[in-house]
């Protein structure tokens, strides 16, 4: 565990929010961790935290097939020939592609080389290579590099290895979704982004908004954080300046995304559908409770205070 400091501003002033554990899983130490709040920024932060050494002990091999199942249960590939009803309702999961495909196609030409860090099942590098892209990924986890090169066929290493393995100014764009908020040092890794990008190239990056709506009203004081491997929480302030800080210009935000499902919905779900929901809760929910729920997420996206966010950058030309 270390203690750490202000990664915006440097200042070590601190105000803790809540102390809690590993709550997803039990088999990764049992540490205690704080969220803080920096005095003078505002940034959310964890510290103490795990040291990078430590890290990966709180990513168990549970994590990855986790996201890999989480994904299958989004959607199948029954979504390649689609019913009537999956025609005019397409499952979350190829919403959700579809959503990062078209951000990323108004920002890049095809044939762009695209860096995604944190990449998760490989879905969207994969619609990358089809879609005439030059896809690359890299990951923390070696079973998703595995992955990504055996499964998906696309150029992968270890966070580790990147330096090196790059060059400077040869991507066209960098993405991370839901993925920055586990950096240990985001300073540096915009530093090495803005280094790879070509100038005229963008980042693009989905993450959970510490200043969310639902959390005040419906989880004051709760730890909403995945802990401790969300080791930074932001807002759209917060990282505004930090993107700056790099020469980073042209930033834009997006509210109302289905790059992350609401902390609202997960708990409804498990509360409401539990392990076995019947075909008559299934209905239920799928009628009248999570329409509710989307309402309440375009109500606080209207007011830039979702459960998550989009964020668009370019380095200059």
């Amino acid at each position: 565990m270390e203690e750490t400091v202000c990664a915006l501003c440097g200042d070590s002033s601190q105000d803790i929010l809540f102390v809690t554990q590993d709550t997803r899983f039990d088999s990764t130490p049992r540490n205690s961790f704080s969220l803080v709040a920096c005095r003078t920024c505002g940034l959310r932060y964890l510290s103490p935290r795990p040291t990078r050494a430590t890290l990966l002990q709180f990513y168990p091999a549970g994590y990855f097939a986790e996201k890999v199942a989480e994904s299958a249960k989004a959607g199948t590939s029954a979504d390649d020939e689609p019913s009537l009803f999956r025609r005019l309702r397409p499952s979350r999961r190829t919403r959700r592609l579809r959503e990062k495909l078209d951000a990323i196609e108004a920002l890049v030409r095809p044939e762009a080389s695209i860096l995604e860090i944190g990449p998760g099942d490989g879905d969207f590098l994969a619609s990358l290579k089809v879609l005439g892209y030059e896809p690359l990924g890299i990951d923390v986890a070696p079973e998703a590099v595995n992955r990504l090169r055996s499964e998906v066929g696309v150029p992968a290493f270890l966070d580790v290895e990147a330096e090196g393995r790059i060059p400077d100014r040869s991507l066209d764009a960098v993405v991370l979704w839901n993925a920055f908020e586990h950096v240990p040092d985001p300073r540096r890794l915009l530093a090495d982004i803005t280094g790879w990008l070509r100038p005229g190239g963008c980042i693009l990056m989905s993450l959970p908004n510490a200043a969310a709506l639902e959390r005040n009203l419906f989880f004051p004081g709760s730890p909403c954080e995945d802990i401790p491997r969300h080791l930074f929480s932001y807002t759209p302030e917060t990282l505004t300046r930090l993107l700056q800080c790099h020469g980073l210009t042209g930033i834009r935000f997006r509210h109302h995304t289905l790059c992350a499902t609401s902390e609202l919905q997960e708990r409804v779900e498990a509360r409401f559908l539990g392990r076995t929901p019947s075909n008559l809760k299934r209905a239920l929910y799928a009628v009248a409770i999570l329409p509710l729920i989307g309402l309440l997420d375009r109500a606080f996206a209207a007011s830039g205070r979702a459960h998550s966010f989009v964020v668009w950058a370019r380095l200059p030309e």
